[in-house]
């Protein structure tokens, strides 16, 4: 009877043994100097319209820049040629029920304030109203 018991588990543990996931895992290799990709619905330039901190309007300081929130996660900061000045990253996720705006990656000292996580107050087409606490930021499609 012990046999009989044996004989069915050890194939069992050859067949457990034996299988094995043959497909490779997926890897994802970031561009290593990403560029702003031309303008659309969904990678469009966007100006800040304002930006506050402790009830102060910092918007001024921001005019000189276009801002792209590109599809693969790179936050592009450019001047008013179009020229690249910076780039981050970006990522829009949930966090205790609430979406946030993660900006970070920012290296040039003028937008380091934009590295931050942000609480959506407002998303459109053509509006990304994000808060923290007494800081605020509006982007806006010009």
């Amino acid at each position: 009877m012990k046999k009989l018991l044996l004989f069915p588990l050890l194939c069992m543990s050859i067949v457990f043994v034996s299988c094995e996931d043959d497909e490779p895992e997926a890897s994802i290799t970031p561009s290593p100097n990403p560029t702003p990709t031309a303008p659309s619905e969904s990678n469009a330039f966007w100006k800040i319209e304002l930006k506050t901190e402790e009830q102060q309007d910092l918007t001024a300081q921001f005019q000189d820049y276009y801002f792209q929130f590109a599809n693969n996660g790179v936050f592009h900061v450019l001047d008013n040629n179009y020229a690249a000045v910076d780039n981050g990253t970006w990522l829009i996720f949930q966090d205790d029920g609430l979406t946030e705006l993660r900006i970070s990656g920012l290296t040039v000292p003028a937008l380091f304030e934009l590295n931050d996580d942000w609480y959506k107050q407002q998303m459109t087409d053509s509006l990304k109203w994000f808060q923290d606490g007494d800081h605020q930021i509006k982007f806006i499609i010009p």
